[in-house]
């Protein structure tokens, strides 16, 4: 298992920095957002054999319910971050 990041968010660049091929572009536009602009997350599982009905159950039940979502962002915080600190010593 390993995790980093994958890229660079555009929304953050400006566009006068941005490329200028349209294949590139169309790369960027594609899962563009009005409100977050290109900014997500994925999830990559790559394996043989994998049991993907088991592994969708198992990733809904991390998903928020709709009251939970309802709530203050502070109250989502149900434990430890498993990854410990983002931040380099």
């Amino acid at each position: 298992m390993r995790y980093g990041k994958a890229g660079r968010w555009w929304r953050f660049v400006d566009k006068s920095h941005w490329p200028q091929d349209e294949q590139t572009l169309q790369a960027i536009m594609k899962h563009w957002q009005t409100e977050t602009g290109d900014c997500r997350q994925e999830l990559v599982f790559i394996g043989q054999s994998m049991d993907m009905a088991l592994l969708n159950a198992n990733l809904d039940v991390c998903l928020l319910t709709e009251e939970e979502l309802q709530r203050d962002p502070q109250s989502w915080r149900f434990g430890e971050d498993p990854f410990g600190s983002w931040v380099a010593e």
